[in-house]
């Protein structure tokens, strides 16, 4: 497999992005990205994105954050969503890091890259000196995953619905 790119969008995205919208149209669209509405110019899309990553224009209880894809051979395959400071929700059942996989895509080892070069931009972008990322208690990809990038497990707490536990674990970056 040829090397997996985890970077922000670029103007010359606009065709990955789209093409990454269908790849992705199997899952609710907030796997793919928190902000794309049907019909918004992409230009509009980046300084929304740029926006969010300097704290600008945030509404109400959300915290700045960073947006990367996983390009592979130019198509856009993942993404992570970054939070750079967390709030008492985030605390406890967001993290720091989110990510997601395209279906095609999962069981290749892809999640635990993206993670993985999600800590280092947390390390060298951010200056974090850890981070906290969670998953639901029986997502065993997502467990395997945060491990193998050297998560420590702290608790769980109850969280969806109050039906499903969220598992918590801190990653440290020193």
């Amino acid at each position: 497999m040829n090397e997996i790119i985890l970077r922000p969008l670029h103007a010359g995205d606009e065709k990955a992005f789209m093409d990454g919208l269908e790849l992705f149209s199997d899952m609710d669209g907030d796997w793919y990205s928190f902000i794309w509405e049907l019909g918004i110019k992409f230009e509009t899309h980046l300084q929304t994105l740029d926006d969010r990553f300097h704290g600008r224009n945030l509404a109400p209880g959300l915290v700045p954050d960073s947006m990367l894809y996983a390009f592979l051979n130019g198509k856009i395959i993942g993404r992570s969503s970054i939070r750079h400071d967390l709030n008492d929700y985030l605390r406890k059942v967001g993290g720091h890091i989110g990510y997601a996989v395209a279906t095609p895509y999962r069981m290749k080892g892809i999640a635990t890259e993206i993670l993985k070069q999600s800590l280092i931009y947390c390390k060298d972008v951010l200056k974090l000196d850890r981070v906290l990322v969670t998953c639901d208690e029986n997502n065993e990809g997502s467990i395997k995953t945060i491990l193998k990038n050297g998560g420590e497990y702290q608790d769980k707490v109850l969280a969806k619905s109050e039906t499903i536990y969220t598992n918590r674990y801190w990653i440290n970056l020193k």
